[in-house]
Protein backbone atom coordinates (compact mmCIF):
# COMPACT_ATOMS: atom_id res chain seq x y z
CA UNK A 1 0.00 0.00 0.00
CA UNK A 2 1.50 3.61 -1.01
CA UNK A 3 2.20 6.05 1.52
CA UNK A 4 0.13 8.65 0.50
CA UNK A 5 -1.71 9.91 4.16
CA UNK A 6 -1.42 13.69 3.82
CA UNK A 7 0.35 16.47 5.69
CA UNK A 8 -1.67 18.16 8.27
CA UNK A 9 -3.16 21.56 7.20
CA UNK A 10 -3.69 24.25 9.51
CA UNK A 11 -7.14 25.41 7.83
CA UNK A 12 -7.14 29.11 9.49
CA UNK A 13 -4.02 29.88 8.45
CA UNK A 14 -4.27 28.75 5.20
CA UNK A 15 -8.10 30.54 4.99
CA UNK A 16 -5.99 34.02 5.75
CA UNK A 17 -3.25 33.74 3.65
CA UNK A 18 -5.85 33.17 0.57
CA UNK A 19 -8.35 35.58 2.31
CA UNK A 20 -11.30 33.28 1.85
CA UNK A 21 -12.76 30.05 3.24
CA UNK A 22 -12.64 27.39 0.99
CA UNK A 23 -15.16 24.64 0.49
CA UNK A 24 -15.73 22.00 2.71
CA UNK A 25 -15.87 19.20 0.19
CA UNK A 26 -12.12 19.94 -0.82
CA UNK A 27 -11.10 20.28 2.84
CA UNK A 28 -12.23 16.98 3.37
CA UNK A 29 -10.61 15.72 0.15
CA UNK A 30 -7.30 17.38 1.31
CA UNK A 31 -7.67 15.33 4.80
CA UNK A 32 -7.31 11.93 3.35
CA UNK A 33 -5.43 12.66 0.35
CA UNK A 34 -2.06 15.09 -0.70
CA UNK A 35 -1.82 16.53 -3.54
CA UNK A 36 -2.31 14.35 -6.81
CA UNK A 37 -2.01 13.91 -10.41
CA UNK A 38 -4.18 11.96 -12.07
CA UNK A 39 -3.23 9.93 -15.38
CA UNK A 40 -0.44 12.40 -15.42
CA UNK A 41 -2.43 14.78 -16.60
CA UNK A 42 -4.83 16.37 -14.06
CA UNK A 43 -3.07 18.04 -11.14
CA UNK A 44 -5.15 18.82 -7.65
CA UNK A 45 -3.08 21.21 -5.55
CA UNK A 46 -2.82 20.82 -1.55
CA UNK A 47 -2.43 23.23 1.01
CA UNK A 48 0.54 22.06 2.73
CA UNK A 49 2.19 20.06 -0.45
CA UNK A 50 5.90 20.82 -0.32
CA UNK A 51 6.60 20.50 -3.74
CA UNK A 52 5.43 24.46 -4.63
CA UNK A 53 3.67 23.26 -8.56
CA UNK A 54 1.55 21.38 -6.27
CA UNK A 55 0.95 24.10 -3.26
CA UNK A 56 -2.37 25.73 -3.47
CA UNK A 57 -0.99 28.67 -1.76
CA UNK A 58 1.78 28.80 -3.79
CA UNK A 59 0.62 27.46 -7.13
CA UNK A 60 -2.68 28.23 -7.50
CA UNK A 61 -2.54 31.80 -6.44
CA UNK A 62 0.54 32.27 -8.92
CA UNK A 63 -2.16 30.91 -11.29
CA UNK A 64 -4.47 33.03 -10.08
CA UNK A 65 -2.32 36.05 -9.88
CA UNK A 66 -1.29 35.38 -13.54
CA UNK A 67 -4.98 34.99 -14.89
CA UNK A 68 -5.79 38.69 -13.07
CA UNK A 69 -3.01 40.20 -15.36
CA UNK A 70 -4.86 38.63 -18.57
CA UNK A 71 -7.86 39.89 -17.32
CA UNK A 72 -6.46 42.99 -16.55
CA UNK A 73 -4.86 43.34 -19.67
CA UNK A 74 -7.35 41.66 -22.20
CA UNK A 75 -10.65 42.13 -19.93
CA UNK A 76 -12.89 41.89 -23.08
CA UNK A 77 -11.34 38.14 -24.18
CA UNK A 78 -12.13 36.91 -20.19
CA UNK A 79 -15.89 36.05 -18.94
CA UNK A 80 -14.73 35.98 -15.53
CA UNK A 81 -12.16 37.93 -13.44
CA UNK A 82 -9.59 36.74 -10.73
CA UNK A 83 -10.33 35.92 -7.28
CA UNK A 84 -10.17 38.27 -4.80
CA UNK A 85 -12.24 40.38 -7.31
CA UNK A 86 -16.07 39.68 -6.53
CA UNK A 87 -17.47 36.38 -8.27
CA UNK A 88 -13.45 35.87 -9.30
CA UNK A 89 -11.83 32.92 -10.45
CA UNK A 90 -9.68 31.11 -7.78
CA UNK A 91 -7.03 28.39 -8.97
CA UNK A 92 -6.91 25.00 -7.29
CA UNK A 93 -5.47 22.88 -9.95
CA UNK A 94 -4.88 22.12 -13.38
CA UNK A 95 -3.71 20.26 -16.11
CA UNK A 96 -0.37 19.63 -18.17
CA UNK A 97 -1.48 20.88 -21.38
CA UNK A 98 -2.25 24.31 -19.18
CA UNK A 99 -5.59 24.44 -18.50
CA UNK A 100 -6.75 25.67 -15.27
CA UNK A 101 -9.33 24.02 -13.03
CA UNK A 102 -10.89 26.88 -10.62
CA UNK A 103 -13.45 27.56 -8.04
CA UNK A 104 -15.88 30.38 -9.42
CA UNK A 105 -16.13 32.42 -6.24
CA UNK A 106 -20.09 33.79 -6.23
CA UNK A 107 -21.92 32.94 -3.37
CA UNK A 108 -21.93 30.36 -0.29
CA UNK A 109 -18.42 29.07 -0.48
CA UNK A 110 -20.37 25.18 -0.22
CA UNK A 111 -21.64 26.50 -3.70
CA UNK A 112 -19.28 27.26 -5.61
CA UNK A 113 -19.38 26.22 -8.96
CA UNK A 114 -16.17 25.01 -11.12
CA UNK A 115 -14.27 26.39 -14.11
CA UNK A 116 -12.08 24.79 -16.50
CA UNK A 117 -10.31 27.03 -18.72
CA UNK A 118 -7.84 27.71 -20.81
CA UNK A 119 -5.36 30.68 -21.38
CA UNK A 120 -7.86 31.70 -24.30
CA UNK A 121 -10.71 31.62 -22.13
CA UNK A 122 -12.34 28.76 -23.82
CA UNK A 123 -13.95 27.99 -20.57
CA UNK A 124 -16.24 25.22 -19.19
CA UNK A 125 -18.70 25.90 -16.62
CA UNK A 126 -19.49 22.99 -14.26
CA UNK A 127 -22.64 23.59 -12.20
CA UNK A 128 -21.45 21.35 -9.46
CA UNK A 129 -18.57 21.71 -6.65
CA UNK A 130 -14.73 20.76 -6.40
CA UNK A 131 -16.28 16.78 -5.59
CA UNK A 132 -18.63 16.23 -8.47
CA UNK A 133 -16.62 17.71 -10.75
CA UNK A 134 -13.82 14.93 -9.58
CA UNK A 135 -16.25 12.12 -10.09
CA UNK A 136 -17.83 13.60 -12.85
CA UNK A 137 -14.38 13.86 -14.70
CA UNK A 138 -12.45 10.71 -13.44
CA UNK A 139 -15.63 8.55 -14.26
CA UNK A 140 -16.15 10.07 -17.98
CA UNK A 141 -19.66 10.96 -17.71
CA UNK A 142 -18.21 14.39 -17.91
CA UNK A 143 -16.31 14.90 -21.61
CA UNK A 144 -14.71 18.35 -22.42
CA UNK A 145 -12.84 19.76 -25.31
CA UNK A 146 -11.32 22.37 -23.05
CA UNK A 147 -9.94 19.49 -21.22
CA UNK A 148 -7.46 18.62 -24.14
CA UNK A 149 -6.00 15.62 -24.29
CA UNK A 150 -7.62 14.12 -21.09
CA UNK A 151 -9.17 10.61 -21.63
CA UNK A 152 -11.06 9.01 -18.35
CA UNK A 153 -11.86 6.91 -16.85
CA UNK A 154 -9.28 7.17 -14.49
CA UNK A 155 -6.68 4.83 -14.36
CA UNK A 156 -3.47 6.13 -12.82
CA UNK A 157 -3.33 8.33 -9.51
CA UNK A 158 0.09 9.82 -8.37
CA UNK A 159 0.26 11.06 -4.58
CA UNK A 160 2.92 13.93 -3.71
CA UNK A 161 3.50 15.13 -0.40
Amino acid sequence: MPDFEPNPVDWSSVEQGLGSKLPQDYMEFCALYPAVVADRFIRIDHPSCSNGRLNLLKDGMERTRQLGELVEEFSHHHAFGAFPSLGGLLCWGSSTSSEQLYWLTVGPVDDWKIVVGDREDDHLVFDGGFTEFLVEIFSGRLNTPVLGDYVAPLSEVSFFK
